[in-house]
């Protein structure tokens, strides 16, 4: 399950720096790839919120950094939504809690 996790984390990590490009470029930015970026987060997250009903200890600090990361996403889905510019600080932000989410993860099944 934790594997499963961190790979829909690191799909969405790919997609998110894919993204990332349009917004450092002042470009504008592909929707479907924001929704499906934000699905594979999405994912990451319910199996996250399950695996402590199947095993323990779970994976706390790196589910709250992952939710943390998910509302910085949602914030920024819906400035783009209103109108608003995307800050490129927001959007490194946003990347940088969920890679270290990753990296949490990653050593929370290593020990």
């Amino acid at each position: 399950m934790l594997k499963s996790s961190l790979g829909f984390f690191v799909l969405a990590a790919v997609l998110g720096a894919y993204l990332l490009s349009f917004i450092l470029r002042n470009k504008k930015i592909p929707i479907k790839v924001v929704m499906i970026h934000g699905l594979f987060g999405a994912i990451g997250i319910i199996l996250l919120i399950l695996y402590p009903f199947y095993y323990n200890p779970a994976p706390i600090t790196s589910l709250v950094l992952f939710v943390a990361a998910a509302c910085g996403g949602f914030t920024m889905m819906f400035m783009s939504k209103s109108g608003k510019t995307v800050q490129a600080w927001m959007a490194a932000g946003h990347g940088m809690v969920a890679i270290i989410g990753i990296i949490t993860l990653i050593a929370f099944m290593v020990v």
